[in-house]
């Protein structure tokens, strides 16, 4: 009997073969094991689609310091001090990013795994971009009702974090940090979740 070479194929099962040996092959093993036993239901709910502009190059340090040009007041998270503090993005294109609600609490496999792989990251200019709109906490794209704003990154070692922003009206300020995406807590109803709709050339 001939075996055919999976990697071969187009499509859902090539994909499928792409992500599960891809270096996050084991989270997405979970999730497809999730999915098959009918636990992983909808758990988003689309808001809009945004534009974000094109950056050619940032630098998180400065746009995440005290005297950011922006004049925002953030309080950083420990993991996204370690993690993100370091980054440097260049030639980021502009793009189209999808938001959705949270309609229950969850996991971020199930997150995930609805985003799908192609579209689950995004980037850390991107999200600045939108924080510098509601600086001080205006209404617009990010929640500021004291919910998170979820959106999946890659840090400085190319490892994929859940990066959360959440505006703190008490102290007027933008509570930045990173989660790992493996993190045994929900996300709690209510939340939003930013992905990657498209990339424009």
């Amino acid at each position: 009997m001939r075996i055919t070479d999976v990697s071969k194929l187009k499509g859902p099962l090539g994909e499928l073969n792409d992500q599960l040996f891809g270096e996050n092959g084991e989270e997405r093993l979970d999730a497809l094991n999730l999915w098959l036993k009918g636990v992983v239901k909808k758990v988003l709910k689309f808001v809009r689609s945004i534009s974000v502009p094109a950056v050619s190059k940032f630098v998180a340090s400065e746009a995440f310091g005290d005297d950011n040009s922006a004049g925002i007041k953030f309080y950083l998270g420990g993991n996204f001090k370690t993690n993100f503090l370091g980054k440097i993005e260049e030639n980021i294109p502009a793009a189209e990013l999808n938001i959705h609600g949270l309609t229950k609490s969850s996991l971020d496999a199930p997150i995930r795994a609805e985003l799908g792989a192609e579209h689950e990251e995004t980037k850390l200019a991107h999200l600045y971009e939108l924080l510098k709109k509601q600086a001080r906490g205006e209404a617009g794209n990010l929640l500021v009702s004291g919910y998170w704003n979820v959106f999946y990154m890659k840090d400085v070692a190319g490892n994929l974090w859940a990066v959360i922003a959440r505006w703190n009206a008490g102290h007027r300020e933008w509570y930045v940090s990173a989660r790992s995406v493996t993190n045994p807590s929900e996300w709690d109803a209510g939340s939003q979740v930013g992905s990657r709709k498209s990339v424009k050339v």
